[in-house]
């Protein structure tokens, strides 16, 4: 980063976004990656399903949904531990709108929802400038499912339409703080041959009360039009092979998709609020 650039960005929000929201007393995160050869193995699936769960507060909960179908599951994996990967650079990732200037790495964060639900999470963050207005943001992203642990009650059960595994996107500006997209992978992923797991997305958002599809749709036309693939917002494609890395073309394509649809999605909240 140059010296004049440095200038730009160190003000308060600068500092803000830099820190952790969440206060913790408990040992650095780490994060033990899979194999190729053990996702390979319907053995380790089921284990991964049964036994692998992170959070902060909510450390009761599984990582991956028990209703995600199996055959997805690999490729939420291998997208953890990239994720999670602390020796993956994210100042690779290319985004449109605004470029990273920072990878944070691993911090422990807090979003609240409707209803009262906190997240409270490990996200992988990093901190961006819009390239127009040179505005300062971080974007966070996190791994998550509804289910939890002790599921013998009926209070314990998500309702059917939360249950399966999502793709977490948060955006941090100013006093906004929140996650921009949701993304239910069960629902917005799907398996195609020859290519792999092909991910995109309808629009829905709430502004309030939900809003119509058409509303994203044509907002996202008008600033990045190439993501608009048969009347949705494509966002790319996960590899059939890992693990997932840094200088994987597909990949970074798709986190850098990612960053600007959230980052837009962020902006129009803004103009309906």
């Amino acid at each position: 980063m140059e010296k004049n650039e440095t200038k730009n960005i160190e003000f308060e929000s600068f500092t803000e976004l830099s820190n952790s929201n969440y206060t913790i007393n408990e040992t650095t995160f780490q994060w033990k990656k899979s194999s190729e050869s053990e996702l390979a193995k319907e053995a380790y699936i089921e284990e991964f399903i049964n036994k692998c769960w992170i959070g902060l507060s909510d450390k009761d909960r599984y990582i991956v949904s028990n209703d995600t179908q199996k055959d997805i599951l690999p490729y939420i994996i291998r997208l953890i531990d990239y994720i999670f990967d602390a020796d993956n650079a994210f100042t690779v990732i290319k985004p449109k709108l605004c470029e990273i200037i920072l990878d944070q790495g691993i911090v422990p964060w807090s979003y609240t929802a409707y209803g009262g639900h906190s997240f409270d999470e490990h996200y992988r963050s990093v901190l961006l400038k819009d390239k127009k207005t040179g505005d300062v943001f971080s974007c966070k992203f996190a791994i998550y499912s509804y289910d939890l642990y002790n599921q013998n009650t009926k209070q314990n059960q998500p309702p059917s339409s939360y249950r399966g595994t999502y793709f977490m996107v948060g955006i941090d500006f100013g006093e906004y703080s929140s996650h921009s997209l949701e993304l239910k992978l069960d629902k917005y992923g799907s398996i195609i041959a020859n290519k792999g797991f092909v991910i995109s997305h309808d629009g829905a958002i709430t502004i309030k009360i939900r809003k119509k599809n058409s509303l994203t749709i044509d907002y996202v036309q008008e600033h990045l039009p190439h993501l608009i693939k048969d009347g949705k917002i494509f966002l790319g494609v996960l590899p059939t092979k890992g693990p997932y890395l840094p200088n994987d073309t597909a990949v970074s394509n798709f986190m850098a998709n990612v960053i600007d649809y959230a980052y837009l999605r962020y902006k129009l909240r803004m103009m309906y609020s």
